[in-house]
């Protein structure tokens, strides 16, 4: 059940990686059409950011759930 649990909070993580690499790819194609140093340095930002709050999401719900595992098996 925990397995299960983990797999899909996994899953879950690895599609929002994905958008994410998407939506860095296309700012960072639509930043190289105008040759803005500044736009690019922003999207990379922007990419930072949104690994941040996705390890922090999938660290908080792992922990959450393997807590409460822990706490139906005492």
């Amino acid at each position: 059940r925990l397995q299960n649990q983990l797999e899909d909070a996994l899953r879950a993580t690895q599609s929002v990686f994905e958008a994410a690499l998407e939506s860095y790819d296309a700012h960072a194609r639509a930043a190289q059409e105008y040759s803005g140093a500044a736009q690019l340095q922003a999207c990379q930002a922007h990419f930072s950011e949104t690994i941040d709050s996705t390890r922090h999401w999938l660290e908080e719900s792992v922990s959450c759930q393997t807590r409460a595992s822990i706490d139906g098996t005492k």
